[in-house]
């Protein structure tokens, strides 16, 4: 009988551990990319719920990319919009430390997270397109925004 009160307990004290991991999240999504490429004119677009980041926060963009991704970086526009204005950054995501060893986590699929970025007040969306000319892009499966509440 006793393993049966343990077993119940042990999936509480997990969920409530897991949940504890999310603290701060207020928005996270990933949107999948063409097989084919990402073309420079696909733009990718975030519509974070503005009840659930209003105050300070900060943002990260998350990519999935395969082990053959040919480029040390990724270079990227970040655009926030509000009603009355619009804000664009141009940022370059590291994925390897010397042009070669490639810093993502995973085997086949490496998983990269880059930030914190400051997130501007009043947004309504967040649009992020790439940088790298003419090409498209083969080997980015998902690229993904979180949106966390800012660290006092």
């Amino acid at each position: 009988m006793a393993r049966l009160r343990i077993i119940p307990t042990l999936i509480l004290i997990l969920t409530l551990g897991l949940s504890s991991c999310r603290d701060g999240v207020r928005y996270h999504l990933f949107h999948s990319l063409p097989q084919e490429g990402w073309s420079h004119l696909d733009t990718l677009s975030f519509v974070p719920d503005s009840d659930s980041i209003r105050g300070d926060n900060c943002f990260w963009i998350e990519m999935r990319l395969d082990c053959d991704f040919p480029y040390a970086a990724l270079p990227l526009t970040v655009e926030q919009r509000g009603r009355q204005y619009s804000q664009r950054e141009h940022l370059s995501i590291p994925l390897s430390s010397d042009g070669r060893q490639l810093n993502g986590k995973g085997l086949r699929l490496l998983q990269y997270r880059n930030g914190p970025f400051n997130l501007q007040p009043g947004i309504k969306e967040v649009r992020i397109w790439h940088n790298a000319g003419y090409v498209k892009l083969i080997g980015i499966r998902d690229l993904g925004l979180e949106i966390r509440r800012a660290r006092p």
